[in-house]
């Protein structure tokens, strides 16, 4: 076994790892004595000992003429677990930012004071305009015009989050 140096790539090649993906190209982010510290998706680190390193991965420098090519298989489970994370910190951190008075619905219920409609109404408007990107979306994707995945995961992102909003405040409603 060469030399690990940090930033090395290598391919996870198994499933037995709970926290890595089979397919996906993993960087070395530090070696130890005995191990040898990558991050997931999730940014959460990992140490990998070198006999798990040595049979579980492929060591992607020492792969010699190939071709690197991203794994072709689509990885929905990954998909999910990063989409939740995502929503789950939006709605902390944003929900933090817009709660008056420890009320998570503030915006909605002064919003429907001024424009004499419901909260739930005033959140379908918030809505809305994600729901229009989506739309621009789906209609650039008819044209061969495919957005950035930065775009994809903002525009799904907020949209999920307004849902998960709007679901809480109409079971909040129906709590009363």
């Amino acid at each position: 076994m060469r030399e690990i140096k940090n930033y090395d790539k290598y391919l996870c090649k198994t499933s037995s790892f709970s926290n890595f993906i089979k397919g996906n190209i993993y960087e070395a982010l530090a070696v130890t004595r005995c191990s040898v510290c990558f991050m997931d998706a999730l940014g959460q680190i990992y140490y990998v000992d070198f006999e798990d390193l040595q049979t579980d991965f492929t060591d992607l420098q020492e792969v010699k003429d190939a071709e690197i090519v991203a794994p072709n298989h689509f990885d929905f489970d990954n998909i999910v677990k990063t989409t939740l994370n995502d929503i789950e910190n939006l709605l902390v951190v944003k929900g933090k930012e817009y709660r008056r008075n420890n009320n998570v619905f503030h915006n909605f219920e002064v919003g429907a004071n001024i424009a004499n409609q419901t909260p739930e109404r005033v959140l379908n408007g918030f809505l809305l305009k994600h729901l229009i990107s989506y739309n621009d979306i789906l209609n650039d994707i008819e044209e061969g015009k495919y957005p950035s995945k930065e775009l994809i995961q903002e525009k799904f992102n907020d949209i999920i989050t307004y849902f998960v909003i709007q679901k809480a405040q109409i079971l909040n409603r129906t709590e009363k």
